[in-house]
């Protein structure tokens, strides 16, 4: 199951993924993230650190999000990844298309 958690404040909206990102499960994280990108925002963080698995679904789903922020420009960042998670962009060479930091950087960046 996955439940996605949405925080939003000047501009900048961190979506936090709890559960699995897998095939049958991918449709509330979509909806979510393709409603925020047309409403102006300036950056979308997508916040993994409690996101417990992965498949190639949700990569693709994650390279969709990226073209869609190009698209809207729309600054789109990685936070607080997983080793797990770290592993599959290496793998599969999205490490170098995903910007990725960690919360406490971002926070930096961003202050609330």
């Amino acid at each position: 199951m996955l439940t996605v958690e949405c925080r939003e404040q000047q501009g900048i909206c961190v979506l936090t993924f709890i559960g699995d990102l897998i095939f049958n499960q991918m449709d509330d994280a979509e909806r979510v993230f393709m409603e925020k990108i047309g409403t102006g925002l300036k950056v979308i963080a997508l916040e993994c650190k409690r996101l417990n698995s992965l498949d190639s679904s949700g990569l693709g789903l994650f390279i969709k999000f990226a073209k869609e922020a190009g698209k809207a420009n729309v600054r789109l960042v990685f936070l607080d990844i997983t080793d797990h998670i770290s592993a599959l962009f290496d793998v599969s060479k999205l490490d170098t298309m995903f910007e990725t930091m960690t919360g406490t950087e971002f926070s930096k960046l961003y202050p609330a």
